[in-house]
């Protein structure tokens, strides 16, 4: 892996341009951001997450984090063929929970693992209709464990810097690109969409697509917080020519997967489609990953010592 400084703002700036482009031109329809929930929803979603926070002992979180990590979400979903508001309630409850325990100080997740599974149950009971409890509650306690179990070991390091064939592959668990077609195609109540996520030929077409943007816009952040998991360490930004080559192999993987996206039925069409430009409109503008790194919004959270609780 090659040793990195911060990529600067004139290098970000055209990478989102391109991302730009081939979004724009690539996919027809521009994804509209989902309003279904009310101002008494956000409420109640931020009080939800706030109880589990104080559980694993974090200190007070501004609603602004809570804020970023729900704006995602109604970026991500396929506003347009939302069936279940109560259903997509609980993608922003598990979002909320497995968010906030990415941004969870090593400690803090050792410690706390079992409450977040408990939890996890809780939400999906609470959500979610019967027949997608297995579904969902499987995927979230996937990537929990996943993250949870892998975060000081010296093999996260070698799944995601020995070579990209095996950096892609990891991030399809770690990412949570899984874990969010899982937990979000119930949603829709399309049985194609919904096979398609079961045996994770949706979360394959999209992962590129939301990844490599997350891992360029992300980079300065993950950079300074010094997280191993992005593609970007295969690259030399500070050479352009081979930094663009870099970039355009992976801009034309994307878009090949937007033509396996239009090859499937209408709403799974769309619903893919929806979450991939979303997700790049949500990555490009929130502050979570602005280019100056790591802010209040998006730094680790550390334990709140006892005698300030």
């Amino acid at each position: 892996l090659k040793c990195h400084n911060l990529m600067d703002k004139k290098l970000r700036d055209y990478c989102i341009e391109r991302f730009d482009q081939a979004f724009s031109s690539n996919i027809p329809y521009k994804p509209k951001k989902c309003e279904l929930l009310t101002k008494q929803d956000f409420k109640d979603l931020i009080d939800e997450a706030n109880e589990f926070a104080i559980k694993v002992g974090a200190p007070a979180i501004h609603d602004d984090r809570w804020i970023s990590y729900m704006t995602m979400i109604e970026y991500m979903v396929s506003d347009r063929n939302i069936k279940s508001k109560m259903m997509y309630i609980g993608v922003q409850a598990l979002n909320n929970l497995t968010f906030l325990w990415d941004d969870l100080d090593d400690d803090m997740v050792e410690n706390n693992f079992e409450l977040a599974i408990e939890e996890a149950n809780r939400i999906t009971r609470k959500y979610y209709e019967p027949q997608h409890h297995n579904l969902v509650f499987g995927a979230t306690k996937q990537w929990l464990t996943f993250d949870t179990f892998l975060r000081k070991s010296e093999s996260k390091k070698l799944l995601f810097g020995s070579s990209l064939e095996t950096y892609w592959r990891t991030r399809l668990i770690d990412s949570g690109t899984n874990y969010f077609i899982m937990v979000s195609a119930p949603i829709y109540r399309d049985d194609y969409y919904l096979k398609l996520a079961k045996i994770m030929i949706a979360s394959q077409v999209n992962v590129v697509g939301y990844m490599f943007v997350n891992d360029v816009v992300s980079f300065n952040r993950e950079q300074q917080q010094k997280e191993v998991a992005n593609c970007l360490y295969f690259s030399d930004y500070n050479h352009h020519d081979s930094f663009v080559e870099f970039f355009d192999k992976h801009l034309k993987q994307i878009v090949e997967n937007f033509t396996i996206a239009k090859s499937f039925p209408e709403t799974s069409c769309n619903i893919l489609l929806d979450s991939v430009y979303g997700h790049f409109i949500w990555a490009r503008d929130t502050i979570r990953y602005d280019v100056k790194g790591v802010n209040p919004v998006n730094a680790m959270i550390k334990r709140q010592l006892s005698n300030q609780i």
